[in-house]
């Protein structure tokens, strides 16, 4: 007998599957790492290579039925966000405040349409990471530059590619989307839908308040217990915590296992091969190619692939495969279940505050 709390970790959705799409999103990771290696500042361009997989994830997105506003838009939010966030880094109640602000509006604007959404989230991302590394001046607006170059290299390559391709239309090209998104609605109906999502019966303020508490505990749980490379936490909460419990319980699974499968794929890769820094870059290409391709098809696989892809491009700046690794295993761990126990505590946190507040989870 099937228990509704079963979650399947081996079903691959082969339509969702999309090889050539896949592909058009890996070379500007690969360009920008190169170019890190020829210009001897690999860091810069290691954040700049992320980025650029962020932005290759917001091909699968659109703005107003267009990927390439969806991409620009992202690019632009994510370095803006990381400036301000690695600003903000320097004063903690200035930083919390801000995850809370971040928080609150990337779970109300998930109303208005889910690839906003997700937009928006990144740049939830791009701020708590910036957080992480507070500096000042010209070092913060270099991390925001070089997340802007990421982006723009990623426009630049994907967009050159669908030309090529005869993709004269950029919505057209097939990516991993499970429905067609909603359209973004004009500004008066945006101040409509919000003004009614700011009262306690509004399931997207019960939401957008769930998710700013619970950033604020994995900022300050990381804060507390100094964590290596504690940003990870906050990253998890926010992208496992769902408005229902179920999909929160099963992204969270289904990003531990997959996590886990990708430390010990790192692990036993690095550990045969001795990867230098151009066999560093073929196997973050490898990976980016099957985190692009898996992101609808499996999550497993997905969440392996990502792993593998952050252990070898933090690698290339020095750090030890093993170190990243385990580091990154244990923080999935501890924001996934923070996720889970959100969904279930919130609930009676929030109900004095909240009336309405729903109890079924």
């Amino acid at each position: 007998m099937q228990s509704k709390y079963d979650v399947d970790l081996y079903r691959c959705d082969w339509p969702q599957f999309h090889w050539q799409a896949s592909l058009r999103r890996v070379p500007a990771i690969i360009l920008l790492l190169l170019a890190g290696i020829y210009f001897h500042q690999v860091a810069p361009f290691v954040l700049a290579a992320a980025s650029a997989l962020s932005v290759g994830f917001g091909a699968s997105r659109q703005v107003r039925g267009s990927r390439l506003l969806a991409m620009i838009t992202l690019t632009l939010l994510m370095s803006v966000s990381a400036w301000v966030g690695t600003l903000a880094g320097n004063i903690y109640p200035v930083a919390l405040l801000m995850t809370a602000v971040w928080g609150l509006a990337c779970g109300l604007i998930n109303v208005l349409n889910e690839d906003l959404g997700w937009i928006v989230m990144q740049s939830v991302i791009a701020q708590l990471v910036g957080a992480a590394f507070p500096s000042h001046g010209m070092e913060a607006a270099g991390r925001a530059l070089f997340i802007l170059l990421g982006g723009v290299a990623q426009i630049l390559c994907i967009s050159s590619l669908w030309y090529l391709q005869g993709i004269s239309r950029f919505g057209d090209e097939i990516c991993p989307v499970s429905a067609p998104p909603k359209d973004l609605p004009h500004f008066p109906e945006v101040w409509k839908i919000f003004r009614e999502s700011l009262f306690s019966s509004s399931n997207a303020f019960r939401y957008a308040v769930r998710v700013a508490i619970t950033l604020l505990i994995a900022v300050e749980l990381d804060h507390l217990l100094k964590l290596k490379d504690g940003y990870w936490l906050p990253m998890t909460t926010l992208i496992i915590l769902k408005p229902d419990f179920y999909r929160t319980y099963a992204n969270g699974v289904q990003r531990v296992i997959g996590t886990l499968a990708g430390v010990i794929a790192a692990t036993a890769i690095a550990h045969l091969l001795q990867p230098q820094n151009f066999v560093l870059i073929a196997l973050v290409g490898i990976f980016g190619f099957f985190g692009y391709a898996f992101q609808k098809a499996n999550p497993v696989v997905f969440s392996a692939s990502i792993t593998s892809f952050v252990v070898f491009l933090i690698a290339l700046t020095g750090l030890p495969e093993s170190t990243v690794t385990w580091h990154r295993l244990i923080n999935t761990a501890l924001g996934c279940a923070l996720a889970l126990l959100a969904r279930f505590v919130s609930l009676k946190l929030l109900r004095p505050v909240i009336p309405h507040f729903p109890v079924k989870v």
